[in-house]
This record gives structure tokens, sequence and C-alpha cells, in this order.
């Protein structure tokens, strides 16, 4: 073993641990601090000056006189279930159960020095006055005070309230000075001494009669000053020895040399033993921790801690808890990660190069060179140095913006600079690359590739590496992936858009025939023509720099918050709280070692590709805030409860953990504290999920709780069925009154009706009768006079008559009074008043009219059902209304063509005359009477009419139809 003396804790920090030191100055209650124990939960127990501590790694809770302690010193804490027993120097014992404390056994005992506190079933011990012990039976309330003597040669218990005369003549000189302890192992509590007493060895086992009961005789000749249970037997501590044994004998004895030393305090785990020691020349102490795992052995002096140790424990998570009587509490941890080494500590390096004799770093303006053998280091000054580019194995090129070139050899290696595009070879092929361009070597000419982009995207185009992958050359820009074929033709191109995680590529690796891309947002993995993305939740903002894949395909991503590896589908994040020695790191490689070299601004780190982190998992503990008590899995609160969930945290890494909820299987929430408060949550069925990490580990999750939040009191099922009943029996007799109220109106309502059909009937019928009779009288003789008149001038006797005009007069009036007694007649008979009578009349009209005109008359229909009534008068004012438009351009448009259109759009009918004529400009027109009259008719029809001139006429009606 290697056996390091650190006198001073920043020694020890650096090396192997890194410790945490808690004072009054920082949370704690009181820097005198006695017994420690971590209980069930993972909470941390401490008794100090200042009463009883409580402490889950972020947040120290006192508990003093204001929870019923009548005096602060709390030596002892002892975790019994779900409360926790406290001995107190001169206040008595007391036990607790999460939010007061109440006095355990009888009033004179009250204001007893207890030590040592301790319960099995019934009964509770304690040690009063250093050497003697204390029952209390919780059942009978009897409480009795027991010393240990010699009685005969024998250890005999004797109860101090019983025989007192003859104790006091005859046993008193043989009472045991020497401090005692309990311990309770199992159901079984044992009693021995805490230091070298020649009057007490080996171990006395406690039961409730206070008989003598001595259960391994084999150990009657040590001093033992510790016991602990050690899987399937026990272990005891002397102080220069620890024994383990088991009911039937001794097992092993390991002999503790430590000079001057003796041991007074023992503990262990799987990781660490560690022994608290007494000087017995200088009377201080000593903490000795041997590591395990690396079989390293680190010692502590008591003035490295400035005060007396009170006590050591070692919590589940591995971390060394020292308590001291004066400066507080050290909290000893290994780091999470382990450096195996750091070097050029307090330099930026942001390069490296391996070689078979020597390392290659770049620092700022500077290479530095590390002689593998030897261990030396050497630097040369270089001017805006930038990054390695490796072209053969004797010569290292590096890059840098100096026009100056040079060249030096050292360690038998070339060293030379270069500022021209840096050359690779891919699939032995030559390839210069520059910022936004890429050339191959193709028969002694170098050639360009071509990018397929647009002229906007030249002007910040980036080519960041280009690998060859699956027969073709793949090329990793800020624009995404051009992948091209052996003969440079592009074929593909990767973005965002169809599957990439992010455009802007950083670095690429082919890994396993699969190929990893990282950016900003994480990373993608292609395999078999398609990518899978996992995405980074940065919530702290951090930006990604470099990565690669260690031999056990684990990704290593160097950011500038530290370093985040890729495990199991998660991403784990490490930071100097972590143990890492950088802030950020610009680039990581894996060096022939199998190491991780990750390079930073505090120098170069190594770290073991394989390594596992030393993390334990947070814990969760879920409980209700007021009263304190955990939270049943089901659990009903009433509407105005004041119901708040605690969530509390318990971890003890430097790292703030991550606490998360799920409300109702929505997304994952962050909570900012410890608290989800249900009070101002409505009435109904909910279920919550709570969910905490470190960021370097997974996450551990609570149960699932279902919390019914029930409604106010009124509207409780027993109050609101009666209520709602006696309601609806209301509503019910409003509703038969309501409907009896409207039949008899529905009655009048039908009669009315029935009364206004028949007048409806009648008129239409009047109406029919008034049309038909009009035909018949007036528009007969109309009608004669037409003929008459017609015929008289197709008389040639009569063309040179004095009354041939006359006759042409009575002619043409008698057909246009004719023609407008037929519209008058068409519109007052009541069989004409649907869509489809006004359509076919129109139509008919139309095709009369542009008869042999030389205008083309069409017709477009796209009602499908036309046979409803139109508003009344509606078909008159429509047939005379488009009867003129047709009719003004039949005399004034001329038009080669006119469309007739009818339109039905949910209850807006339109009916359109177009035609491809001359149009007209209505300024410019000397008579407007045409166009008002127009208007007009569609006025009295509370409905549109739009007339358009620009090219060629168009006369749109537009009206809402029911």
């Amino acid at each position: 073993m290697i056996r390091l003396l650190f006198l001073l804790f920043p020694v020890l920090l650096f090396s192997q641990f890194k410790v945490t030191h808690y004072t009054s100055e920082n949370g704690l209650p009181h820097d005198l601090c006695y017994q420690i124990i971590q209980d069930k939960q993972g909470f941390i127990w401490l008794g100090t000056d200042n009463g009883l501590v409580k402490f889950n790694g972020s947040t120290f809770q006192n508990y003093n006189r204001n929870q019923g302690l009548t005096n602060s010193f709390v030596i002892d804490v002892f975790e019994n279930e779900n409360e926790k027993l406290v001995a107190t120097w001169g206040g008595g014992c007391y036990v607790f159960n999460g939010k007061e404390f109440k006095s355990i056994g009888l009033e004179k005992s009250n204001f007893s020095k207890q030590q040592q506190i301790v319960r099995n079933k019934d009964v509770i011990y304690s040690i009063e006055n250093r050497s003697r012990i204390n029952s209390y039976n919780t059942k009978t309330k009897i409480s009795q005070f027991y010393s240990l003597v010699y009685n005969e040669g024998k250890l005999v218990w004797w109860s101090s309230d019983k025989n007192a005369n003859k104790l006091l003549t005859k046993l008193n000189p043989n009472t045991i000075g020497c401090n005692l302890q309990i311990e309770r192992i199992d159901a079984s509590v044992y009693c021995y001494t805490d230091k070298n007493s020649p009057q007490f060895k080996g171990i006395v086992k406690l039961n409730e009669n206070f008989k003598t009961e001595n259960p391994f005789p084999f150990l009657n000749t040590y001093n033992i000053i510790g016991l602990q249970k050690k899987r399937n037997h026990f272990l005891a501590v002397t102080p220069n020895k620890i024994i383990e044994f088991n009911t039937k004998g001794i097992l092993s004895i390991q002999n503790k040399n430590f000079e001057d030393k003796t041991i007074l305090q023992f503990s262990e785990n799987n990781s660490f033993r560690v022994f608290l020691l007494q000087n017995k020349k200088e009377n201080n102490h000593e903490i000795i921790i041997e590591d395990k795992t690396t079989k390293r052995i680190i010692t502590i002096v008591a003035s490295s801690l400035k005060s007396p140790i009170s006590d050591i424990l070692i919590s589940n998570d591995n971390s060394i808890w020292v308590s001291t009587y004066g400066n507080g509490l050290f909290i000893i941890q290994k780091p999470v990660i382990q450096v195996a080494k750091n070097i050029l500590q307090g330099n930026y390096v942001f390069d490296y190069l391996e070689k078979i004799k020597n390392n290659f770093f770049l620092s700022e303006n500077t290479l530095i060179i590390n002689n593998k053998e030897k261990n030396l280091y050497t630097k040369h000054s270089i001017e805006t140095v930038s990054h390695f580019r490796n072209r053969a194995n004797d010569t290292v090129f590096v890059f840098t913006k100096n026009t100056k070139n040079y060249s030096f050899k050292i360690h038998n290696q070339y060293i030379k600079s270069s500022n021209l595009k840096n050359q690779i070879v891919v699939n032995n092929q030559k390839f210069e690359q520059g910022d936004n361009e890429l050339v191959y070597l193709e028969n002694g000419e170098w050639k360009n590739f071509q990018f397929i982009i647009s002229d906007e995207e030249k002007l910040f185009f980036k080519i960041k590496d280009v690998l060859f992958y699956k027969n073709e050359y793949w090329v990793f820009t800020n624009l995404g992936i051009f992948v091209y074929n052996k003969n440079y033709k592009q074929i593909k191109h990767y973005t965002s858009k169809n599957g990439l995680l992010q455009n802007e590529i950083i670095k690429a690796v082919v890994y396993q025939n699969k190929l990893y891309v990282l950016n900003y947002l994480g990373f993608s993995v292609f395999e078999k023509r398609i990518f899978k993305n996992f995405k980074y939740n940065n919530n702290d903002n951090d930006t990604f720099n470099d990565f690669v894949i260690s031999p056990n395909g684990n990704l290593w991503i160097a950011c500038q918050k530290g370093l985040i590896e890729f495990k199991d589908n998660l991403f784990l994040k490490f930071t100097r709280n972590e143990g890492l020695s950088s802030s950020f790191y610009s680039k990581i490689f894996i060096n022939s070692k199998n190491e991780l070299v990750a390079l930073g601004n505090n120098g170069v780190d190594f770290i073991n590709a394989y390594f596992q982190p030393n993390v334990s998992l947070p814990n969760l503990v879920i409980t209700n805030k007021n009263s304190k008590k955990p939270i049943l899995t089901n659990t009903i609160i009433k509407y105005q409860e004041n119901f708040v969930i605690k969530a509390e945290v318990v971890g003890f890494q430097n790292s703030k953990p991550i606490l998360e909820y799920n409300l109702n299987n929505q997304k994952w929430v962050k909570l900012n504290t410890f608290y989800f408060d249900f009070t101002n949550f409505t009435a109904d069925n909910y279920q919550i999920q709570f969910r905490v990490k470190y960021p370097f580990t997974n996450y551990v999750y609570s149960r699932l709780y279902f919390i019914k939040k029930e409604p106010v009191w009124y509207m409780r099922w027993f109050v609101f069925l009666p209520a709602f009943l006696f309601l609806l029996s209301g509503i019910g007799v409003l509703v038969y009154l309501r409907i009896q109220q409207l039949n008899k109106r529905n009655k009048n309502l039908k009669k009315l009706l029935d009364s206004n059909e028949k007048l409806e009937f009648q008129l239409n019928e009047m109406r029919h009768n008034i049309a038909q009779d009009f035909h018949d009288e007036l528009g007969n003789k109309l009608a004669g006079i037409s003929v008459l008149s017609d015929k008289l001038l197709h008389d040639e006797n009569l063309k040179t008559n004095q009354n041939y005009a006359t006759i042409e007069r009575i002619n043409k009036d008698s057909q246009d009074l004719f023609q407008g007694i037929r519209d008058f007649i068409w519109a007052i008979d009541s069989k004409n008043g649907t869509l489809e009578e006004l359509i076919f009349t129109l139509t008919d009209f139309g095709e009369e009219l542009f008869q042999n005109s030389g205008i083309n008359f069409f017709v477009e229909n796209n009602i499908t059902e036309a046979k409803f009534l139109l508003p009344n008068f509606w078909n008159r004012q429509l047939l005379l209304l488009f009867k003129e438009a047709m009719t003004n351009a039949f005399k004034h448009s001329h038009a080669t063509s006119l469309y007739l259109i009818f339109r039905i759009n949910d209850t807006n009918l339109t009916i359109e005359c177009l035609d491809n004529g001359v149009g007209f400009i209505t300024e410019k027109l000397q008579r407007k009477n045409g166009l008002h009259n127009l208007k007009k008719r569609a006025d009295k029809l509370k409905s549109q009419l739009i007339i358009n001139s620009n090219s060629g006429t168009s006369v749109k009606f537009i009206g809402e139809i029911n």
C-alpha cells in the first residue's frame, strides 16, 4: 500500500478527495457537533449545542426549544421506526416525531446528563452520567437506573433504587468506573466500554430484567470499544484490533499497529475503512481512511480540522462525515469523475497530437512537446498558432495564420508551420480543404467540388470535415451534409428538413459502421439510410465543441461547461464540481492507452475511458408539507384544504439536483422548489409523479400518486342531489306551465297560419284569374289591333296614303303595349313566381332577341334545384331589369357574345349579364336614366347591383334569398 500523509486539507482535496466544510457561517446551526446518523430516508441527523439538526444536502433544519427541548445540548441521536430518540446533556431524553419533542421517563431524569440512547421493543435505554444505564418501559411507564458492578468476581447489574444502603456500604467500591456504550443490533442490545478500561472487558447483553448475560465469552479478554453487524457475523473493535466473530467464536483478528495511537471509533463499508484514532503523546485525534479500491491510505490530522473530532460516519453514498468539537461538520467525498492526472495546469490547451515517442500540445502562441520516455516538457513560441495538421509520421504540421514559414527538428521529429489549405487524404484520395471550398486531385489537376446552394448561402458557407462512408464521400458543413459518389457528383443533401437534427455540423465520426454527427442540439446517428436523433436538454445554455467515441461505445462531448458522456441514451454531465480540472473543454481525444485526453482552460485531463462514475442516486421523500406525514398513494383532500406536497431531494453531491413533476401524464416540468401546491386546483381527480437526477445520473422516480380533490360542501352529492331534485321539480312545474301556455299559443298560431294559407291560396287564385282576364280581354284586343294594323301596312295601295305614318305608329304602339301587357300578366300570375320560371323566361327572351343579330347568346346555370318561390315581386323586377340589360347590349355593345349567368352560393342568388363589347364610360353618357332605373329596381328588392364596363359590360345582381 501507498501511505500518504496530508497535513493540510487543500493537499487532500487536490489529490484524492474533495472536502466540503459546513459551519455556522454557511448554514450549520452551531459549530459544536456530536453524534451523526443517517436515517432510512437518507437524511443526516446531527446533535449540536443548538439542538437537533436535519440535513438533506442543501439545507439544514434546526429543531430546538421551539419544538419542546428544555436543553439545547443534543449529544446522541437514535432512529427507531418513524421517530428519533434524543439524549441531551443536562436535559434528559426525548422522542422526536418530526414535529415536536416529548420527554421520556421520570421527571427527576429531565435534568440528567445523557450520553447515548437506543430503543429495543418497548424499552428505551440511555447512558446517564457516563456509567449508569437508565431503563424506561414505554408500556408500564416505569423508569429504573442500573450500574455495572463486580460482585464476587462477576459482573452484575444492580438497581440504584434497590438495596441502596447495602449497595453503598458493600458494592459501591466495586462499581465499574468507565464510560459505557450501548449498541442495538437486530433485536438485542449490547453494552461495552468506549475506551481502554481494565475493569470491563468483553460484551454484556442487556435484557428487560437486567440479568447479567455474557453472549460472547471468547471476547472476555479484549477491551471492546465498538461493535457492528457485518453481513452474517459481528465486528468488534479494540484499541488496536479488528475482530470478526459469530456466536460460536472468533473468525479473524486484524492487528492494527498505529504506533502511539489507539482506535477510538471504526466504520466500514464496501469502499472505505475509516478509523478515528487518539494520539497518546500529543492527545489529539487523527482519521485514517483506507480506500479499498485504490489501496491508498489517507491520514487526516485533527490540527488540519482545527478542532477535536467528535464522531465519524460513512453514509450510503460513500461520503465520509466528520463532526468536530468546535469547527462544524466536514464531508469528505471521492470526486464523481476520477481524473488520473492533470498536466499543464494553468494553461489553456486547445489541440493535441500523439506520436510514438512524443505528445504535442498547443497552447496560446505556444507549442508544448512532451517526451514520453523521460516525461520532459519543452515549450516553443509560435505566433498565431491554431491547430495541428497530421500529414506524415515523421513531421508535425502546425497551422498558423502567420505568413512566415519555419521548420525545426526536436526529438527526431520535424516541426513545420503551414498557412495553406488543409491537405487531407480520404480513401487514398487527396483533398485540400478551405473554409468554404473543397478541391480534389484528379489526373494531376485540382478540381472543385460543386455544392448546389444559393448565392446567399455561399456568403456564410463553411466546410467542417470530409469522410468516406458507404462508398461515398460525405462533406460536413454548416448547411448540412453533402453526399457525393466516387465520380464527385452530388447525389444527396441531408438537412434538418429530411432527417438531420440540425444543419450546423460540428464533427462527424464513423464507428462500427454507423455515422455519428455532432451538432449544437445533440447528435444524429445514421444507420440503414435513416437518421436517429438524440436531442440534448440544454437547460444551462451549454455549447458543444468536440466529441470522441470511447472503446466501450460511449460518446464523450467536450463543451463550454465541462464534459458530457452519452450512455444508455442519457446525457450525463460532469463539471469541476464532479472532479474535473477545467471549467470548459475545447477538444477531446482517445490516446493509445485508451485514455480520454480532455483539453481545457486549466491544462489537460487524462481519464480512464472505461471508468465508472463514483455516484449515488439522490433520494426523493414525498410528504405533506403541513402535516409532515408521508402521502398515501390514493389521497382525498377537501376543497378548501391547504394541501401542499413537499418533494424533498436528499443527496450530498455538490451539483444541484434537477427536480421535475408530471401532472396527468402531460410533459415533465421542472420544479424550482420542493413544493407543489394543490390548494387552488379545481375539484377533480389528478395523478402526479416526481423524478430527480443529478446532471450525471439517471432519474429516480417517485411512486404515482392519485389525488382526489373533493368539491365544495354544497357540491357534494348528498347536498347537491336533494337540491338538484328540488330544483328539477321546480323546473318541471315551470316547464309544464310553459308547455300549456305554448300549446294554447300554438293552437292560435295554427289557426292564424291556416287562415293565412287560405288567404294566400285565394290571393294566388285571384291573381291567376286577373291575369287570365287581362290576357283574354285586353291582350286579345291588342293583339287584334296589332294584326290589323300590320295587314294595312302591307297593303300597296295605302303606302302612298297620307295616313300611312299614323297606321305605322298604331302598329308599333300596339305591339309595345302588347309586350308590356304580356310581361305584366306574366308577373301577376302566381304560377310564374319560381326561380325556374324566371330563368326560363329570360332565356327565352334572350334567344329570341339575339337571333340573327351577330351576337352569340349563352346561358350558364349551376342551379340544380330552382323550383322554389322567390320573394314577392322579385320575378317582375328581375325580369324587367335583365330584359333591359340585354336590350341595351343588343343596341349599344357591339359585342360578339353575351352570357346570362345564374348562380346560388349559400343564401345568395347571383344573376349576371356579361358581354364582350366596347363597354361605356359613365361620365360620358348623355342619358343615364337607364342605369338609374336598373339600380332602382335592385334597391326595391333591397339587394346589390354591380355594373362594370371596364372590359365589356357586366350587370350583376346579388340578392339574399331565404
